[in-house]
């Protein structure tokens, strides 16, 4: 996975301090690898606590992991705080 250098540090740290990982093999983070990503997660988990400003799913994004979740009767808890913004 290519990661912006300005983001690699924190990715780093994030990666070392995680008590899994689990690896995707697809060229790049396009939908595909997204919608790939959503059915791994949703296959091992038994309630989906999603950070989402309940924008609609625009091809494998948070939006379309939740919609599915909800379809397969996966308990989904949303948190966005009031007044929290995109940048």
């Amino acid at each position: 996975m290519k990661v912006k250098p300005g983001h690699a540090a924190e990715f780093d740290d994030l990666i070392a301090r995680a008590a899994e990982v689990r690896v995707m093999y697809f060229d790049d983070a396009g939908r595909r690898a997204c919608e790939a990503a959503n059915e791994a997660v949703l296959g091992s988990i038994a309630e989906l606590v999603a950070v989402w400003d309940g924008e609609a799913g625009r091809g494998g994004g948070t939006g379309s992991v939740v919609e599915l979740a909800r379809t397969r009767g996966v308990p989904v808890t949303i948190i966005w705080p009031t007044g929290a913004t995109r940048e």
